[in-house]
């Protein structure tokens, strides 16, 4: 199954929260691609790799801790940045800045004229339903998994006792052996004394 790499997250501004569905498409054009829902209006943008390589250079990070540092401080809002939401007629810009005061990266969105929060909802409930499917789905099979290995166990215990029950008779056969063979010695022993006083 192919893993979605979208997240949902909820940005808390001076005067309004705004959600953002971030969907992390990393290509050889874009970084990601992202809708954000405020009181009203739908908007929706990309984060282009061009526009990304621009404010990497201005933040003076190499590429790979940049696009982590971008992944992480949208996906999980932190207090290192600052989260600027402006809207105009019929387009906005989305920034996070760094506490230095540094733009570490910009959206320009459009606004969206047929989306809604109905269509976050959704994807959140769509979400929801199928992780329910894979708990379920992982939790059958946690306990298949733990039947198999009660089943293991006991059949484990089962080679034990007979691992035990065959060595108690390989000693005794081995001690059976062993006396014959001291007899054996003990006798021929004697017969070379015997041959020996003659």
């Amino acid at each position: 199954m192919e893993k979605d790499d979208t997240t949902v997250t909820k940005f808390a501004l001076d005067e309004i929260s705004i959600y953002a569905k971030i969907n992390w498409l990393n290509t050889d054009t874009s970084v990601f691609h992202i809708k954000i829902y405020d009181d009203t209006n739908t908007w929706s943008g990309s984060f282009s790799k061009e526009l990304a390589e621009e404010c990497r250079r201005d933040v003076l990070e190499n590429e790979d801790v940049y696009l982590t540092n971008v992944k992480l401080c949208l996906s999980c809002p932190n207090d290192e940045y600052v989260y600027d939401f402006k809207t105009f007629e019929n387009t906005a810009t989305f920034k996070w800045i760094k506490q230095a005061k540094l733009v570490h990266g910009y959206v320009n969105l459009d606004k969206d004229v047929s989306a809604s929060k109905n269509a976050l909802i959704d994807y959140l409930i769509d979400k929801t339903t199928l992780q329910k499917k894979e708990i379920t789905t992982f939790d059958q099979r946690i306990k298949e998994m733990r039947l198999e290995i009660d089943g293991l166990k006991e059949e484990l215990s089962k080679f034990a006792e007979t691992k035990i029950t065959m060595e108690e008779c390989l000693y005794g056969k081995f001690v059976s052996i062993l006396n014959t063979k001291k007899s054996r010695i003990q006798f021929l022993e004697d017969q070379l004394k015997n041959y020996e006083k003659i």
